[in-house]
């Protein structure tokens, strides 16, 4: 990867901006919604067989499905944006959708009213889709449409309040128990344990359906997979952020060896690694005035660093570079994705260099590994 940013793709077809927030039609509804019309079909056709205008219904039904996924996700999103949290996306996807915040709420409070407010639409919309079904003429399209919304709506809401990440639920469980303990990590590590025992409930569920010859079953697998990979993953990710939080700049910090722009970079290597010290490139004044750039070390081949000088390979020092020795681990990673490189200058407030920081030895930090 280069050293500035990448370009983010786009999660999928954009819908619109509802309260500003960005929302997707990812690839994968596509298949939803196509299973969805072929499944539903029958529903509106019974007893006969299904034809064009059932079909059609169907269609129509898991259009305004998706619809009510999006007002799911949209009411977390409300809350969050109520509590100061910006959200980065929506996006609607094969089992479902997310809402993407730019940061976690800060409190169990925060974190179990924005879980709460998806299942509450959900609830809320199926009673609205009952009291509809309830005016309309029975067996008519309008009544199973209402019909099949409200109880669509109800096991949305119901099943997202299961007790395990990524679930709704999850973060109940995860907000009450970091409530208890005082301890955000704790709370994530029982979420991921809910939700790695509902995946694999799920899996048994759907091995017992195929296995009684209902091929139905495949989807509480592919349920339990998605639940299982997103709840692993969340896991690992709680592991990183409780590395992050223990990170400390200064202990991570190498001391820095001055050299010269003009010096034989294979001198210069020689020097460091019998100092055991990073470089740092300073002017006929001895103030630095850039960095090693690993990206251009790596693609000088080993016989040629006598021939290429110290300023071949330098980046020069720009404010992002400079990284004052008392960050904590959430701000130095933020100042990093602000200025990606692979080494970064450390001095204090006075301007005095304490030494360079590398990205190797920060990565091995959230790797949990000691840096080498």
């Amino acid at each position: 990867m280069s050293e500035t940013r990448r370009a983010e793709r786009r999660p999928g077809v954009p819908l619109g901006r509802p309260f500003g927030i960005p929302v997707f039609l990812a690839p994968s509804w596509v298949a939803a919604g196509v299973l969805i019309t072929f499944a539903v079909a029958p529903y509106f056709s019974y007893p006969s067989t299904p034809m064009a205008p059932d079909y059609a219904m169907a269609a129509l039904a898991a259009v305004l499905l998706a619809a009510s996924v999006l007002a799911h996700e949209l009411g977390h999103s409300a809350i969050s944006l109520w509590l100061g949290i910006p959200i980065k996306r929506v996006t609607l996807f094969l089992f479902g959708g997310m809402a993407e915040m730019e940061r976690e709420p800060p409190t169990p409070a925060g974190e179990y009213l924005v879980a709460v407010a998806g299942p509450l639409v959900s609830v809320f919309l199926a009673g609205c889709a009952a009291v509809m079904a309830s005016a309309a003429p029975d067996g008519g399209y309008v009544y199973r449409l209402a019909a099949y919304l409200a109880v669509s709506n109800a096991v949305l809401g119901v099943l997202n309040l299961l007790p395990g990440l990524p679930l709704d639920g999850g973060r109940i469980l995860r907000a009450g128990v970091w409530h208890v303990t005082r301890n955000r990590h704790t709370g994530t590590r029982a979420g991921v344990r809910g939700g790695q025992s509902v995946a694999l409930l799920a899996a048994a569920v759907g091995l017992l359906r195929i296995g009684g010859g209902d091929q139905m079953g495949f989807f509480e697998l592919l349920i339990a997979a998605f639940l299982w990979t997103n709840a692993t993953a969340l896991g690992r990710r709680a592991q990183v952020l409780e590395r992050l939080e223990r990170i400390d700049v200064r202990a991570l910090v190498r001391p820095a060896l001055p050299v010269v722009a003009s010096l034989p970079l294979a001198e210069a290597l020689r020097r460091a690694v019998e100092a055991g010290q990073r470089l740092v490139v300073v002017d006929a004044y001895g103030a630095p005035s850039g960095v090693i750039s690993g990206h251009a070390l790596a693609a000088v081949p080993e016989q040629r660093r006598p021939w290429v000088t110290v300023g071949d390979v330098t980046r020069g020092i720009e404010p992002g570079l400079v990284l004052p020795p008392v960050l904590t681990g959430e701000q130095l990673l933020e100042r990093m994705r602000a200025t990606p490189a692979t080494e970064y200058l450390v001095a204090g407030a006075d301007g005095e260099v304490q030494g360079v920081l590398s990205a190797h030895d920060v990565a091995r930090a959230l790797d949990g590994r000691d840096a080498t």
